[in-house]
């Protein structure tokens, strides 16, 4: 009598498990991310410069102001400023200090948020499997979008900066932020609080060539990197690099527009479209280049130590 040999049951197949999604931000999105990169780089470059954008506010505002906005002439207020001062001389440099802070260091936090979360928008796409990268008009176009809604958030705080670094230091009108847009708000209505938002709305241009140059330069460097594995790159120059040319590029497509605003060209014509541009560039240069260098590292940080 024979036996019938079973043959041995398939064994099932094993379960995929799935691989864990790799971790893409330090905080709970890649957008808060960017936000507090920018928040940081606004401080410190708020911290580091206030001194020179108090001189700037008062040479605006002083209709009778002859000379050109100088490094002489801006010593020389500096001076002046910390001699002079009833507060004492670090505190009369910084005065006007609390709303300037708080503007840019939410003006930069929100738009690096906003920046980042149109970035995103634009790029999702459920049908593809590779990285897109963004043209220069879509980094022109969120950029630009996203300086506006931040020109609307912000206005109000900015107003506050120019007229507390304008008031006197010995009898203020206003005792800090909350209490200047009080009592804006109470005395002067929301309009009141909005003034000076539409040629804000209208410099949203330069902020948009700015980020698309800079976006455009940072591709590029990556992609040198790439090619160029061995080679040694200072990575604090190409950010201080890429900061100064989308900046110089931005304020030479956006200059005239802010000459005929103030007037200018009533006076001097075409001849007066860039007068003065070499030396607008050189007074916002410092905090350009803070602001980014501050941002790309936090950023890299982030990136590096990411957490979800």
């Amino acid at each position: 009598m024979t036996t019938q040999q079973q043959s041995p049951s398939p064994s099932p197949s094993p379960i995929p498990i799935p691989k864990p999604k790799p971790k893409s931000s330090f905080f709970q999105s890649q957008a808060t991310d960017h936000a507090v990169s920018g928040f940081l780089g606004g401080a410190l470059s708020t911290l580091l410069l206030h001194p020179l954008d108090l001189v700037k506010t008062r040479f605006q505002a002083d209709a009778h102001s002859k000379p050109r906005l100088s490094l002489s002439y801006t010593a020389r207020s500096l001076a002046h400023i910390a001699r002079t001062s009833p507060l004492g001389p670090i505190r009369g440099i910084y005065q006007g200090l609390s709303p300037n802070f708080a503007g840019a260091t939410l003006s930069w936090g929100l738009y690096f948020w906003w920046y980042s979360q149109l970035k995103q928008h634009m790029v999702d796409d459920p049908t593809s499997t590779s990285q897109i990268r963004l043209s220069p008009q879509q980094h022109l176009g969120a950029a630009a979008l996203a300086g506006a809604l931040t020109s609307l958030l912000t206005n109000p705080i900015w107003l506050v900066k120019t007229r507390m670094c304008l008031q006197p230091a010995d009898a203020p009108i206003y005792r800090g932020l909350a209490h200047a847009l009080a009592t804006i708000a109470r005395h002067e209505g929301l309009r009141g609080l909005y003034r000076g938002l539409t040629p804000a709305l209208f410099g949203v241009s330069h902020g948009a060539i700015q980020f698309m140059v800079y976006e455009e330069l940072k591709h590029a460097c990556a992609g040198y990197r790439n090619t160029h594995p061995h080679a040694h790159w200072n990575k604090t120059a190409e950010y201080m690099a890429t900061a100064i040319v989308s900046k110089t590029v931005a304020a030479v497509t956006t200059y005239p527009y802010q000459v005929v605003i103030s007037g200018i060209w009533r006076r001097e014509g075409i001849r007066g479209m860039y007068k003065g541009l070499g030396a607008n560039i050189l007074r916002v240069m410092p905090g350009t280049c803070v602001t980014f260098v501050v941002y790309e590292w936090s950023s890299a940080f982030f990136k590096a130590h990411a957490r979800y």
